[in-house]
């Protein structure tokens, strides 16, 4: 019962291409901010830091737009792991199914806590996620666990 989900692939394209073309407008605006400060003598600091806010905002609205030409956002749960990589700039987590002690969902807070046996914890939140993802890796989790025996608690509350 292996789960593995690509969620750049779940993102929607039209969201992806939106950012794409702001990326490319803000980039613009910023190019006719530098010519008219470069072409005017009297460039004030304005100009500056408006070309300067203008280039970042293009660099972050492109690099978010092509995201899933550039990096990796997945989720995967088999018989001998749990990787979970939210977003392309986010760290991957991941934990080996005999590194586990004890595993606890909060219903409330929609996460799970996950207690190694070298006694740190492991936070996997899916509060982002939609109902039917959330019910997927919870189902998977679950089988999983019981396969390998590990206690599952259910908290109902903070």
């Amino acid at each position: 019962m292996k789960l593995s989900i690509n969620l750049l692939k779940e993102e929607s394209k039209r969201l992806s291409t939106i950012r794409i073309i702001f990326g490319i407008l803000f980039l613009l605006l910023s190019g006719s901010y530098l010519f008219s400060a470069v072409g005017n003598e009297s460039s004030r600091t304005w100009d500056w830091i408006s070309f300067g806010v203008f280039l970042l905002n293009g660099i972050y609205h492109l690099s978010e737009g092509l995201g899933y030409l550039l990096g990796k956002a997945y989720i995967l749960i088999n018989s001998e792991l749990i990787s979970f990589k939210v977003s392309v700039y986010k760290k991957e987590q991941s934990v080996c199914w005999n590194e586990i002690e004890t595993i606890s969902y909060n219903f409330y807070v929609n996460k799970f806590e996950i207690k190694k046996t070298d006694h740190t914890n492991m936070i996997l939140n899916l509060s982002k996620f939609e109902y039917t993802t959330v019910k997927k890796i919870k189902e998977t989790i679950d089988h999983y666990a019981k396969e390998k025996n590990i206690p599952i608690e259910m908290l109902k509350s903070d």
